[in-house]
């Protein structure tokens, strides 16, 4: 059956169809040139959907990330202070501890000094 753009003669029961087929060709081929345009940007408007989950999700991680780099990045900021005390600290020790053997050298040289002339006296004595 073709279409050849004239209407058929109007019958009692054929007039509300009448009224729909009395659009012009051009008209419908426009509607579906349309309706496949709207048909074809869906797998666009899809992937483009894809796209901007795939982002939330990634902006999502991303906050999740940035928060847990902060709370390392402060911990590990805590743990620098402390082990530089703890540097300081030996130091200190160190310091003290080269004073005191310091000191220990040299009262062992005065107490070797005084043992020699102690010995010296003695020989003499003798």
């Amino acid at each position: 059956m073709s279409y050849d753009g004239s209407a058929a003669s109007p019958s009692p029961d054929n007039s509300e169809h009448q009224e729909v087929t009395d659009i012009p060709i051009a008209t419908l081929i426009q509607h579906l040139v349309d309706a496949k345009k709207a048909l074809s940007s869906i797998g666009t408007l899809w992937r483009a959907n894809e796209i901007v989950s795939a982002a939330q999700d990634a902006l999502g991680e991303s906050v999740i990330l940035t928060a847990r780099t902060a709370f390392l990045r402060t911990g590990i900021s805590q743990q620098v202070r402390l082990l530089e005390k703890v540097r300081s600290g030996i130091q200190v020790v160190y310091d003290d501890g080269q004073a005191d053997f310091e000191n220990v050298i040299k009262n062992l040289d005065d107490a070797d000094d005084r043992l020699k002339k102690t010995m010296s006296t003695l020989r003499t004595t003798i």
